[in-house]
This record gives structure tokens, C-alpha cells and sequence, in this order.
């Protein structure tokens, strides 16, 4: 700001206001660069946040012009030069495209581009001012899922799992039991063997998961890493063992002549038939038992994507500070302004304070770790002069019982002396103030550990 704007527009601006678009993002811009741009009649406008590719000249027309310039310019290099660009080559190779790119022409050109100059709000259509949906970030399945899948999928969001299903299942050895699993919070009640309703399945579903090594990240509360990773899809097919089905008896048309056939020859038909039949339906059974098991997996692509998009989520609502902070909720304002000026100052001047009670409270800790230690070493030398003034007592006393001397006229057992407390000041968190805090090395010791 001191070294290049204000000179450069200074004198061309003769006593006029100056105009300065910037990045409306809070680390991009300090109070002192406000407080000086306010003093010289500089106005600094910030840009909406996410609308800088249509917004900032750079972008739309500068930067569009140099990316095609530079790889024109290594294409260029290396034909005439036979070898790859290096590190040593990129000054030259970098300065040529950027005095083709960044001509009087092409900077006039940025402003018409934005609409700054001259002014004309219509050059941005609507559609490039749009937000964003808010069903772009949620997962969803390649390919729509049937009205069973549909309705487990509603019948889990409305019963999501709870403690109890995931303990229940820790004991489960397979992940499809046959009946109800009990834990110690069912009082040992007797497990009912026919799950009619549907929260009873939702909780066999549930503990079967818990217990598999892949699926009980998928039910637990535990937020799903880059570790975790979801079975691939299986395809199955017909197993080759199952006999295939002979319809030629079938394939006579119904207007050819009957002839006479025995009654063993009908016999022999019907029994056919029916072998057939039986073959059919159990392919059919196969067929639907490969379905289940897709329609199954398709519930583990819904468990996967559901936990994935939780943890996408808590890691964008990441701890905010105030240096990330957008004024005007995000809004394109006027930075300059004398209320925002005031509002970023107080902000400073609060971290500033903040950072100056955490150096406080730095130097505090390490006084009292400092104070804490000699006085450690100043009661080991008071507990040791004790325990030698202890020992010459009970030498003494057992001397003087010896000579014959009363209970009562015998020398009284040393004092034990109490242990000294840490007494220190520290500043509180907000304030800064002084408090004072009695700390004790070691509250819970024993009378015999303090002798």
C-alpha cells in the first residue's frame, strides 16, 4: 500500500478518493492497512467470497492469458532447445510470457471484463452469481434403488443405532443370529425367537454388523477415517453345479396331431416335468438369493456414504478463529468503513490481550514448576531431619526405660512437622487480574507418608 498504490495514484488522483478492490477475507487486510488507506482517502471495496473467478480481473482475463502464454512459451523453449525446461530456465521462460500477457491491453481489458471500468453491473449474469445447491456435497447411489432398499434405508434413519444394539452384538459369533441377543441390561429375560416388529430387526440388523470386522465401523459412533474402506461390490452368478432346466418337451407346438402314447410314456413325461420344475424353482431361489445379497450390499453403500459425509462435514465445521472470520456475514462491504474499522480494532486489541494472558500464564506455570521443586527438595531435607530426630528419640526413650524411669516422665515423641504448601499468583483467563491459589504438593498423602 505505502510503496506502490499510494505513490502510483497519488499525484493522478489529485486530492480525489481512490478506489482499491481487495479479497473481502479477514487475514488479507490488517486495522493499520485500514487505518492508513482511511487517512488517505483510499476506499477499499472487499469482493463476495467464492466469486472471485468472475469477479477479479486477474482471474477472468490476466491469469486465463498467462496459462496459455507460458505453455506456448515451454513448447517454444523446447523446440528450439531440444531438453525439457529446468529450473534454471524458468525466470527466462516465465518473464517472456508475462511481458506478452500483462499489456496495457490486457489490464483495460480486466476491468471492462469485471464491469469496474467503466461501470456496468450487467456483464455478470445471474446464473454466475447462483449458489451452490445444497444436495452437491451429498453422496448418493449410481443407480436408484428398489422399494425395499428404500424403505430399510427410511426405517434406519428413524432408528438409528443405539448402545445397546452395538454391545449386543459384541457377543454375537455370527453375523446373522437366529434369535433376539440379550446383555446384561435385559435383566436376563427370556429372547423372543420371532422379530415381528420392526425396531426388533433394525436390531438384529444392527448388532449382525457390530459383530463383522468391516461393518462395526459403519454402526459405530466412532467418526469413519481414510482407514476405513467398504467392501467392493460382489456380482454373483449361477452356481455351475445347479442342472439346467430342459424345456423341449415344451417347445411342441399345441396344434400338432396328439398321438397315442402308453400310459408309461405319460408317466414318464409328468415325471420329467415335474424334475424340471423343481429345477426352476430352485433356480428361481437362487436367482432371489442373489438379489437379497445385492440389495444387502447396496444397505453397506448407504451405511459407507452416510458416515463418510458425517466426517466431511465435522471437518468443515472446523474451530473458527478470528482471523477467518468474514466481515458482513460474508457480504461484499465497504472495508474501510469507520464501524468496521472499529469492530477489526477491538478484534486485535482482544487477541492481543488474550495472547499477552497466555504469555502470563507460560511464565506462571514454569514459576510454579520452578517453586514446586525447591520445595520438594526443602521437605525431603525437613522429612529426613525428622526421621533422624524420630530415631534418637526411640534410642533415648528405650535408654531411659531401661534405667527404670516412669511411663509419664519419658521424653514425648518429636512434632511431626506439616508440609508446606505452594502458595502462588496467577492471571485469570479474560482479565488479566491477579489471583491468588493455594496449591498443596500432594493433598492426599498419608500422615505416615508426611512423616
Amino acid at each position: 500500500m505505502k510503496k506502490d498504490f499510494d505513490p502510483a495514484t497519488k499525484d493522478k488522483a489529485a486530492g480525489m478518493a481512490r478506489v482499491l478492490l481487495m479479497d473481502g477475507h479477514s487475514s488479507h487486510y490488517t486495522y493499520e492497512l485500514l487505518e492508513y488507506a482511511q487517512a488517505n482517502n483510499i476506499t477499499i471495496l472487499g469482493y463476495l467470497p467464492h466469486c472471485t473467478h468472475v469477479l477479479q480481473g486477474l482471474d477472468v482475463v490476466c491469469f486465463t492469458k498467462m496459462k496459455a502464454e507460458f505453455h506456448r512459451e515451454i513448447r517454444m523453449f523446447e523446440d528450439s532447445n531440444k531438453y525439457s525446461m529446468s529450473k534454471s530456465d524458468f525466470t527466462g521462460v516465465f518473464g517472456r510470457a508475462f511481458l506478452r500477457t500483462f499489456t496495457k491491453d490486457a489490464v483495460e481489458a480486466a476491468f471492462r471484463a469485471t464491469g469496474v471500468f467503466p461501470f456496468n453491473p450487467n456483464v455478470i449474469p445471474e446464473k454466475a452469481m447462483k449458489p451452490s445447491l445444497p444436495t452437491s456435497t451429498k453422496a448418493s447411489f449410481p443407480l436408484p434403488q428398489t422399494s425395499p432398499v428404500r424403505a430399510i434405508i427410511a426405517a434406519m434413519g428413524a432408528h438409528p443405532p443405539t448402545a445397546f444394539d452395538i454391545e449386543a452384538g459384541a457377543d454375537t459369533p455370527h453375523p446373522a443370529p437366529s434369535t433376539p441377543l440379550t446383555s446384561h441390561r435385559t435383566h436376563n429375560r427370556p429372547a423372543d425367537p420371532t422379530p415381528h416388529t420392526p425396531s426388533k430387526r433394525l436390531r438384529l440388523l444392527y448388532s449382525g454388523l457390530s459383530a463383522t470386522e468391516s461393518g462395526s465401523c459403519l454402526v459405530a459412533k466412532t467418526r469413519i477415517t481414510s482407514a476405513s474402506k467398504v467392501p467392493h461390490p460382489v456380482f454373483e452368478g449361477l452356481p455351475p453345479e445347479l442342472p439346467k432346466v430342459d424345456w423341449s418337451m415344451l417347445d411342441n407346438p399345441l396344434s400338432a396331431p396328439v398321438l397315442y402314447e402308453t400310459r408309461e410314456s405319460l408317466k414318464e413325461q409328468v415325471n420329467t416335468l415335474t424334475e424340471n420344475l423343481q429345477r426352476a424353482r430352485a433356480i428361481i431361489h437362487t436367482y432371489e438369493a442373489i438379489e437379497e445379497g445385492q440389495e444387502a450390499q447396496m444397505l453397506i453403500q448407504h451405511l459407507f456414504l452416510t458416515k463418510q459425509q458425517e466426517a466431511l462435514q465435522e471437518k468443515e465445521k472446523r474451530k473458527v478463529d478470528d482471523r477467518t472470520q468474514l466481515p458482513k456475514d460474508g457480504l461484499g462491504c465497504h472495508l474501510t468503513d469507520p464501524e468496521l474499522i472499529e469492530s477489526i480494532r477491538k478484534a486485535e486489541e482482544a487477541r492481543r490481550v488474550k495472547e499477552n494472558n497466555k504469555r502470563q500464564r507460560d511464565v506462571a506455570r514454569k514459576a510454579r514448576g520452578t517453586a514446586r521443586r525447591a520445595l520438594e527438595h526443602e521437605w525431603k531435607a525437613v522429612v529426613a531431619s525428622h526421621e533422624w530426630a524420630v530415631a534418637g528419640w526411640v534410642a533415648e526413650r528405650a535408654r531411659q526405660k531401661a534405667a527404670g524411669v516412669r511411663m509419664k516422665d519419658l521424653p514425648k515423641r518429636p512434632a511431626r512437622p506439616l508440609k508446606p504448601q505452594l502458595t502462588v499468583s496467577e492471571p485469570s483467563g479474560e482479565t488479566g487480574a491477579r489471583r491468588e491459589s493455594d496449591l498443596s504438593l500432594d493433598s492426599n498423602a498419608s500422615d505416615e507418608e508426611r512423616a
